[in-house]
């Protein structure tokens, strides 16, 4: 007996093949969620307000604005913002990326590296595409950040506190005082 597995589907955006790097803007209110698929390009997932939670294989990141993942090509994932959260998107064809990450990689996003982000979504990024890239990844590449990697406890129980917590961050004050309790849970 043979079982099929299906692959997560592989995303493309309108033009991909225009250039060798371009951001996609989604807007604060937009969820993300699109559920597992995978990109021909490595993506950098960042957002410039708010959270999101990036889904890779058995990892997870949550991503505030200070930093952002690189996933490399052909990698399923999962992008969840918790509104408001302004995510970019930026894709660039491994042949146009002097990075040689195969793992999902955590990028820290300092002011310069805001800046360039935010700028790199405007139309002019065509005019200045292979400087921009230079820098870009000049900033990226410099210094991975190591990133707080927690395991999910083994214990059924704590794990089931951790994974209501990871679902719900916003809701972890109300635990103290609603119908969950921190004894209970």
């Amino acid at each position: 007996m043979t079982l099929a597995v299906e692959s997560p589907p592989y995303e493309g955006h309108e033009g991909d093949t225009e250039r060798d790097m371009w951001i996609c803007r989604f807007a604060p209110h937009q969820p993300g969620a699109w559920g597992p698929h995978r990109h021909h390009q490595h993506q950098i997932a960042w957002v410039s307000e708010g959270l999101t939670t990036a889904v890779v294989g058995s990892r997870t990141w949550v991503l505030p604005p200070t930093r952002a993942l690189f996933i490399p090509a052909h990698l399923p994932h999962d992008l969840v913002n918790r509104p408001p959260a302004a995510l970019h998107c930026l894709y660039v064809w491994p042949h146009a990326c002097p990075l040689e990450w195969t793992e999902p990689t955590v990028v820290p996003v300092g002011s310069l590296l805001r800046e360039l982000l935010l700028a790199l979504a405007g139309p002019e990024l065509s005019t200045v595409e292979e400087s921009a890239r230079a820098l870009f990844f000049g900033l990226v590449g410099a210094e991975p950040d190591p990133g707080v990697a927690v395991p999910l406890p083994a214990d059924p129980r704590a794990r089931a506190v951790a994974a209501r917590l990871s679902a719900t961050p916003r809701t972890r004050g109300r635990w103290r005082t609603g119908p969950w309790s921190w004894a209970r849970a």
